[in-house]
């Protein structure tokens, strides 16, 4: 028993304080007593609930203990993307200073700002939904329009929607043309836009008009949203009782760019730094349109749309 305790006596003993286990940028934070996370180039620890061992131990002792290392070791801001599975971890969260920040389907993201001295710069989560109008006009001068069915006044209105998670303009105004009215279209521009404050769950909003030029005549309705669509001369549709001002502006307006040739042009382009595609959208004139594209077709990385 005695040669027993001499032995373990005589193994180093090595203990690392909580300081001593460094933090690398870029790098897991993994460390037995405390939550595991992955650190990003502004020294934030984003945390997600599914991906560390929370089961048996006390939540708010290992999330106290946890922010004083990060704390110590340089992190400014935690997050912590908590999954449905797991939102019993939301209130110890919040008894430790945490706050919501955005929350989606599956997943509640809250933020806790460290440096005391120090105002939180981190901006709101998305604030602003976007949304598109197909304005379709065909060579007699008919405008595609559509009455929806849940609206409480049977105005006559643009086909469109909001723009989907990725989705590019021109892209966005070709689908909901097609899902509502069954026309098939191609991008010719952007026309105008609107933007308003306090709209939907109480977010910004931009809608944007886009002229689309129509590749085939015949409708098909879309009978879950929509109550009738049809062909309307312009002329009408401008003077028509059931069309919004904004509606009869937005047609007026598409009549003066189309007498003066001026148009909102898309330019595609690759980042050379991140190498994703990059639109551009500017006045254009259409007597300088063939030699535009011509000059981006040289360039081979570049086309308007």
């Amino acid at each position: 028993m005695l040669r027993k305790i001499i032995r373990i006596i005589d193994k180093p003993l090595v203990l690392k304080t909580m300081k001593e286990q460094k933090i690398s940028q870029y790098s897991a934070v993994e460390t037995p007593a405390l939550f595991s996370g992955t650190v990003d180039r502004y020294k934030g620890v984003t945390v997600i609930s599914s991906e560390v061992d929370h089961s048996g131990v006390d939540i708010e002792a290992k999330l106290k203990a946890s922010l004083e290392e990060w704390d110590a070791t340089g992190i400014r801001a935690v997050w912590f993307k908590v999954k449905l599975e797991q939102s019993h971890m939301i209130p110890h969260l919040v008894n430790c200073g945490f706050h919501y920040h955005h929350a989606l389907s599956d997943t509640a993201v809250l933020l806790k700002w460290l440096p005391s001295e120090e105002e939180c710069p981190i901006p709101p989560f998305c604030h602003t939904m976007i949304g598109v109008g197909g304005i379709v006009v065909d060579e007699e001068d008919n405008i595609l329009t559509v009455q929806e069915k849940f609206q409480q006044k049977k105005y006559w209105k643009l086909p469109g929607g909001y723009v989907e998670p990725g989705e590019d303009l021109g892209d966005a105004a070709i689908r909901e043309v097609f899902e509502e009215t069954g026309i098939k279209t191609e991008f010719r521009s952007v026309l105008g836009m609107r933007h308003v404050h306090g709209f939907n769950f109480d977010s910004s909003d931009m809608y944007f008009i886009v002229q689309l030029a129509p590749l085939n005549k015949e409708t098909v309705r879309c009978e879950k949203e929509i109550l009738d669509v049809k062909w309307m001369p312009i002329a009408e549709y401008m003077e028509h009782p059931q069309v919004h001002a904004l509606n009869r502006s937005v047609a007026a307006k598409y009549l003066e760019c189309k007498e003066k040739g001026v148009f909102f042009g898309c330019t595609e382009r690759l980042n050379p730094i991140n190498f994703k595609k990059n639109l551009l959208y500017f006045i254009e004139f259409e007597e300088s349109m063939n030699s535009s594209k011509s000059s981006q077709v040289e360039n081979g990385n570049e086309s308007v749309k």
